[in-house]
């Protein structure tokens, strides 16, 4: 077989040895044209002295179909490593983000560290950038919550969301968490009851917090927002303490 490609329209084809200098009409475009013996496709039929065999052969356009199957099949194999890739790349960014804690767990560990006043926790738990906001924030809420539920080292306090409310203007959680005492914390690390009366189940405050979530860190607490809103709280009780 001879390969080559129609004069007029460029499609590619083959033809048989034997219909060298014989008239040849391409399928595609209907023209006219004949191979010479070097295998140089030529526009128009053969000169006279050339060979003649009957009617004009039909140009082969079935190797159209080969050369596209073989371009379709290189392509394929060249995107599997590429899908292959991101399948596992989204299967790890999924298993990653379920193995992260929960919102309620998340609050839970940043209301323990707000009660025991523990400045590295808060900063560790906080969204990059705003780690200082944050140790800021603790400093002005620690006393009043370890006043109001008389917090100290040995006590692990109990943690309610009791509301939360995605707001797009800030990008992230809203959460309104209620801190109590629940655990006192024995000699041998062993949890004990908190005593049970009256004053200490009453003993509890809500604290504000805004939190951020990413898919490799999970949920975070957005430091110069929480800040902004306990200042706008405080400012909040402050003007209803003045007025008359």
């Amino acid at each position: 077989m001879i390969y080559m490609n129609c004069p007029s329209c460029g499609a590619h084809g083959r033809i048989p040895e034997d219909r060298v200098n014989t008239p040849i009409v391409c399928k595609k475009c209907l023209k006219t044209f004949h191979v010479k013996p070097s295998g140089h496709a030529v526009a128009g039929g053969p000169p006279i002295e050339g060979k003649a065999h009957g009617q004009p052969h039909e140009f082969d356009h079935r190797q159209d179909f080969d050369q596209w199957l073989e371009k379709f099949n290189n392509t394929v194999h060249k995107l599997i490593p590429i899908a292959t890739v991101l399948a596992v790349g989204l299967a790890v960014a999924i298993g990653f983000t379920w193995s992260q804690p929960a919102l309620e767990d998340q609050v839970a560990t940043m209301a323990t560290a707000l009660a025991r006043g523990d400045k590295d926790a808060i900063r560790g738990l906080a969204v990059e950038g705003t780690g200082d906001a944050a140790v800021e924030w603790l400093g002005r809420i620690h006393p009043v919550v370890k006043d109001a539920i008389l917090a100290s080292p040995t006590v692990v306090p109990l943690v309610t969301v009791i509301a939360k409310q995605k707001d797009p203007r800030i990008g992230g959680v809203a959460v309104r968490a209620r801190i109590s005492p629940e655990v006192i914390v024995g000699r041998r690390a062993v949890a004990e009851s908190a005593p049970d009366s009256a004053a200490a189940m009453a003993r509890s405050i809500d604290v504000p917090l805004i939190l951020e979530s990413s898919i490799w860190k999970g949920w975070r607490l957005d430091g110069d927002r929480t800040l902004k809103a306990f200042q706008k709280q405080a400012e909040a009780l402050r003007v209803d303490s003045d007025a008359p």
